[in-house]
């Protein structure tokens, strides 16, 4: 069965992709969460960027090691 997601458009995208991730959890917890119901071009980098650029994930991060 293909899931289906929503095309987000560019204007959209940078709110979107702040609600994603929100929690803090990490490029590959909010790559899982934006699959199951979103899509736009290059979602994968974007996320990437924003939970690297990201002080909290960032520190969060540090604390797991």
């Amino acid at each position: 069965m293909k899931r289906h997601r929503i095309i987000i458009p560019q204007v959209l995208q940078g709110d979107i992709l702040a609600k994603l991730h929100a929690s803090h959890q990490g490029a590959e917890k909010t790559k899982l969460r934006a699959f199951t119901s979103v899509f736009w071009k290059d979602i994968n980098k974007d996320i990437e960027d924003m939970t690297k650029s990201c002080k909290v994930c960032q520190e969060l991060k540090s604390n797991q090691t």
